[in-house]
């Protein structure tokens, strides 16, 4: 699999690329900055960014989406509970939802060429908030960062739900490797297994 983490931003945002080594299809995960960068980085190694897939459309992970779609004509997918934020204001909400959206839900699976991922519900930070993996990597927005967690003092966000979503985070693999939505840790991945014993967050819930 094609993989590569790229810093984009004024926020200390990742983007993220995968790709078929097959047929040279790539999916951009969020893009908030640098729509430009990000596709020269897929053209540089000979891929072409079919499929955009957002996290959650807080402005530093949804705001070049549509522009990045415009370079590659890659279709748009993003949990349609999000369409119910349209026309509230980016001021007090910080969202930006794109338009000519395709649908991704729960246990939906994302076909790359031949990777497949799966989609996770993983609310907290936002209650519209997916997750991806694509084994091995997990991407997990803004859910989990290394040693962190994402806020929930946000408008549509729920600490409840996050302790739930966290709980669930537990149960999964060791192996998976988390690739989060800014460069917020000591390091800039590592495994899920590792996180569950240095992320205090995550460790009550193990």
């Amino acid at each position: 699999m094609f993989f590569r983490q790229i810093a984009v931003g004024p926020m200390q945002n990742f983007c993220y690329l995968i790709g078929c080594e097959q047929t040279k299809e790539a999916a951009a995960i969020d893009c908030g900055f640098e729509a430009e960068k990000i596709y020269e980085e897929a053209t540089a190694n000979d891929y072409h960014i079919t499929k955009i897939l957002l996290t959650h459309v807080h402005y530093d992970h949804s705001g070049a989406v549509e522009e990045l779609a415009a370079l590659t004509s890659g279709s748009i997918f993003m949990n349609p509970e999000s369409n119910k934020k349209q026309g509230q204001s980016p001021i007090h909400g910080h969202w930006i939802i794109p338009h000519n959206t395709n649908p991704l839900q729960a246990n939906n699976i994302i076909k790359v060429g031949s990777l497949k991922g799966k989609v996770m519900a993983s609310p907290g930070h936002q209650n519209d908030h997916l997750m991806f993996v694509f084994d091995p990597y997990l991407f997990s927005g803004d859910t989990l960062f290394i040693e962190g967690t994402g806020r929930t003092d946000l408008p549509d966000s729920d600490p409840e739900k996050m302790q739930e979503t966290l709980a669930i985070m537990g149960t999964l693999p060791d192996h998976l490797i988390v690739c989060a939505g800014h460069d917020y840790g000591s390091v800039p991945m590592r495994t899920l297994g590792e996180e569950k014993r240095a992320n205090r967050f995550l460790n009550a819930f193990v």
